[in-house]
């Protein structure tokens, strides 16, 4: 009797313990959203509140192990860290006590989008919870440039690199309506950010704006470009003018081109020609001094002569 009621005991402390450690994961926020270089912080709790401080925490992607980070036994423990995520990642222990297992990401990529699973585990119990992880980039501020004019209108281009993800981008005048226009986008193979290009054609003086906007940030850039009305009329007045400017630039180019090293050739002929004259002339006066002093070869040595040192 005594051992039944002993052994009835034990049983009802362990399911009461076991019932004292059930508990759920619960997301403190998903989705989160990440700038590309920033750090991100995941974030899950327990529910009830536990103190987790010597439970098992793991952050986890597509697989058990290898993990994205995982502490154990009170450390963090990186032998089978995924290789990506080496060196990025720091959990934070201080609200571990209230059942609370955040881990930030440092230096965010692109390839870190994606859910994330938020695993704890006790002694006599286990949950999870997923986080999902979204990255964007903000390009860099649009920039307008004038592609062509053409019967009174002006086409107008409008550049920005470093988006993600895909951005829009659109046209504006002065009072906010949006302007038709033609939109090309691209994926810059080395980064893997968007590149876009809009084009747009005008024939007013008003203010045109160009945006470029991320919808997950619900952010985005703009500039502007406001041409005057003597814009125009210089552009239709000196359209054939520089036209003729330009070849004639062009004319006197090609001709400076063809003739200056003709000229220079021509310059150093002559001055070799004349050069050669002058010694060939004073070879000249040198033999016939030699042939005046040929009765004393033999006194005297004739390379003097043939020098032009004596009189």
């Amino acid at each position: 009797m005594a051992a039944t009621s002993i052994i009835l005991l034990v049983t009802v402390s362990l399911i009461q313990m076991s019932l004292s450690e059930r508990f759920q994961v619960i997301p403190t926020k998903s989705p989160v959203t990440a700038i590309v270089g920033s750090s991100i912080e995941l974030n899950c709790h327990l529910f009830p509140e536990i103190n987790a401080e010597k439970m098992e925490i793991r952050w986890l992607r597509n697989s058990f192990r290898p993990y994205v980070h995982l502490y154990l036994n009170g450390e963090d423990n990186y032998r089978e860290q995924m290789e990506e995520f080496r060196g990025r990642t720091e959990f934070l222990k201080q609200n571990i006590g209230r059942g609370i297992g955040a881990l930030t990401i440092h230096k965010v990529q692109l390839s870190d989008q994606g859910l994330y699973t938020c695993y704890f585990e006790s002694e006599t119990n286990h949950n999870q919870a997923q986080v999902e992880l979204k990255v964007a980039a903000m390009g860099l501020h649009p920039f307008i440039w004038v592609e062509d004019y053409h019967d009174g209108k002006i086409t107008l281009n409008c550049e920005s690199s470093g988006w993600f993800p895909k951005p829009m981008a659109m046209w504006q005048d002065e009072t906010g309506t949006r302007l038709e226009s033609t939109e090309k986008i691209n994926v810059t193979e080395e980064t893997g950010l968007f590149h876009v290009t809009s084009a747009i054609r005008i024939e007013t003086q008003a203010k045109i704006s160009c945006h470029v906007r991320n919808d997950l940030l619900e952010d985005g850039k703009e500039s502007s470009i406001k041409f005057a009305e003597s814009f125009y009329w210089r552009v239709d007045r000196s359209g054939i003018s520089r036209f003729v400017l330009m070849a004639s630039c062009l004319a006197v180019a090609l001709i400076v081109i063809g003739v200056t090293p003709r000229v220079v050739r021509m310059w150093r002929i002559r001055t070799l020609q004349d050069d050669m004259g002058k010694l060939s002339n004073k070879v000249d006066q040198v033999w016939i001094r030699a042939r005046k002093y040929q009765h004393i070869w033999g006194i005297f040595n004739l390379s003097p002569l043939i020098l032009g040192l004596f009189p």
